[in-house]
């Protein structure tokens, strides 16, 4: 199955806490690239056990400096 592009999720659709996989649609990142980000403390999050949960406020201040 061929990839298409996939309109990154609107600010205000998202949830107030993110899953990794959200917070990646919405950066344009891969998914490699958001868990090095959340281990190296790039992005601010919030854990349940080993859930890492992002507030949406947090992917604004990464969104400017990603890449």
């Amino acid at each position: 199955m061929a990839r298409g592009y996939v309109t990154p999720p609107r600010y205000d659709d998202l949830p107030e806490l993110c899953t990794p996989e959200q917070a990646r649609q919405f950066l344009q990142i891969g998914k490699n690239k958001i868990y090095e980000m959340l281990k190296a403390g790039e992005i601010d999050a919030v854990y349940f056990g080993r859930l890492a949960r992002i507030p949406k406020t947090a992917l604004l201040k990464s969104s400017n400096g990603h890449g």
